[in-house]
C-alpha cells in the first residue's frame, strides 16, 4: 500500500474551511469536525478488531486510545455524550491552602555572611 502523498478533496475542503475561520468559530468547527473524524475512525477500527491478525491485534490496542481521545473532543463541543461508557470522570486533586503558622524562611548565607 502507498501512502497518500497529499490530503484528499474532503480534507482540503475541510482545511479550505476552517482556515477562514478564527477564535470561538475556529473552536466550535475545529471540535466537531474531531468528533466526527473519531466517530469514524472508531467504527473502522471496530471492524478490523474483529479479524483474529496483527491488523486485528493492533485495532483492538488502539480502541481504547481512539475513545479517549473522541471523549476529549466531545467534551470540547458539549455534547454530552461518552464514547467509553466505563470512563471514569477526571480525578480531582486537592492541593492544601499555605500554612499560616509557618516562619518565613532564613535569609540564605554565603560564606557565613548574611546576604544583603
Amino acid at each position: 500500500m502507498t501512502p497518500p502523498t497529499e490530503p484528499n478533496k474532503k480534507q482540503k475542503a475541510d482545511y479550505d474551511r476552517m482556515l477562514k475561520l478564527s477564535g470561538a468559530q475556529f473552536d466550535k468547527a475545529f471540535a466537531t469536525h474531531m468528533v466526527s473524524d473519531h466517530e469514524k475512525d472508531i467504527k473502522e477500527y471496530e471492524k478490523a478488531a474483529k479479524k483474529k491478525d496483527a491488523a486485528g491485534s493492533a485495532a483492538t490496542e488502539t480502541l481504547p486510545t481512539l475513545r479517549k481521545h473522541l471523549d476529549t473532543a466531545q467534551s470540547l463541543t458539549g455534547a454530552g455524550k461518552t464514547a467509553n461508557p466505563s470512563a471514569n470522570p477526571p480525578a480531582v486533586i486537592a492541593v492544601p491552602a499555605p500554612a499560616t503558622s509557618v516562619p518565613a524562611p532564613a535569609p540564605e548565607t554565603t560564606g557565613g555572611e548574611k546576604a544583603r
